[in-house]
């Protein structure tokens, strides 16, 4: 059962009796051992006829009463100061009888959450949430006496959402927008040009020959060297 105040939420009523029933089993052996060290000094010491002895009992009994009702107090305040809401950014936690400690876990500070149960906590159908972050101030925070159904949700709504992740290879829009422009540009049905000699009409085949061989002489005949010979004969 979760009650609501103010969008917050209150631990499981089941964890009054739960407390309760553990600090009585603890008293219960914390008397035995108690009564033992008594009766111990009794016999081996003072005796039963020492007013000291009585005192001691006495006091004794008097302390487990005062213990024994502020165990039957403290879970209700507890239970009553205890206050958890969780909301799409983290988990919110109040708590504290005296002091009240203000608790702030964000989901991305969050690594991974157990759920623990003892004996008495099975027998009353609550559990211990535990919440372990990465940080130096309360990497772990332990909620006691939650339902076992609302730990469970806690702790699935808690984890690290995981994110889709787009492939590396898939451009983003603002990359292919120049890419496009620039395609636009273009025509389509560009096709590479080759070059063809054969294609080309025989004037300017001609003219390319000529433009060769004045360029380069190792390209005359011998015929034409005879005569340019007899020519400068002739002058002189």
């Amino acid at each position: 059962m979760v009650h609501e105040q103010n969008d917050f939420e209150q631990l499981d009523p089941n964890l009054i009796p739960a407390e309760r029933l553990g600090s009585m089993i603890f008293f219960a052996v914390l008397s035995c051992a108690a009564f033992v060290g008594w009766l111990f000094f009794t016999f081996f010491g003072w005796g039963f006829r020492d007013l000291r002895t009585w005192l001691v009992l006495l006091a004794g009994a008097g302390l487990l009463i005062v213990l024994i009702w502020w165990s039957c107090k403290y879970p209700v305040l507890r239970w009553q100061t205890t206050r958890l809401r969780k909301s799409e950014l983290g988990l919110e936690l109040h708590r504290g009888v005296y002091w009240q400690h203000k608790i702030f876990i964000p989901r991305e500070r969050i690594q991974h959450t157990d759920i623990t149960q003892g004996p008495i906590s099975r027998k009353f159908q609550i559990a211990e949430l535990v919440i372990n972050t990465a940080g130096n101030h309360n990497y772990v925070v332990k909620i006691e006496g939650l339902n076992v159904e609302r730990a469970n949700q806690l702790r699935l709504q808690l984890l690290p959402r995981v994110r889709s992740q787009e492939p590396a290879m898939q451009e983003s829009p603002a990359a292919q927008a120049p890419r496009d422009i620039a395609q636009e540009g273009m025509p389509q049905s560009a096709e590479p040009v080759i070059f063809n000699p054969t294609e080309l009409p025989q004037t300017a085949l001609d003219h390319t020959v000529l433009d060769q061989t004045s360029l380069d002489p190792t390209s005359l005949d011998q015929a034409s060297l005879g005569q340019t010979e007899d020519e400068i004969e002739r002058t002189k």
